[in-house]
């Protein structure tokens, strides 16, 4: 039996503007991730990943512009790491 699991931590540094929401799915077969999160409407995020949350590097994989209602979605393979790490940076 395989096992996946997913663990959400939502951070920001103090005096930054959060995120209004992010979720983290296993889609179907278990190979990718979704990321889904909101944000302003027309800004630029990037997704930054890591393999270690406390020395980095953290890596940009993707830039995504929040549509019109700020929702952003980003699928990522996750099947070459035992555990990774993500965030959310606006540009």
């Amino acid at each position: 039996t395989a096992t996946n699991t997913a663990t959400l931590n939502v951070q920001a540094p103090a005096g930054a503007q959060t995120l209004s929401a992010m979720s983290v799915t296993l889609l179907p077969g278990g190979t990718q991730v979704r990321l889904r999160f909101r944000g302003l409407v027309g800004h630029t995020y990037d997704v930054q990943a890591t393999t270690d949350v406390v020395n980095g590097p953290w890596d940009t994989i993707a830039s995504v512009v929040a549509g019109s209602a700020g929702r952003m979605d980003y699928d990522t393979d996750s099947t070459d790491y035992q555990s990774r790490y993500f965030r959310i940076r606006t540009q």
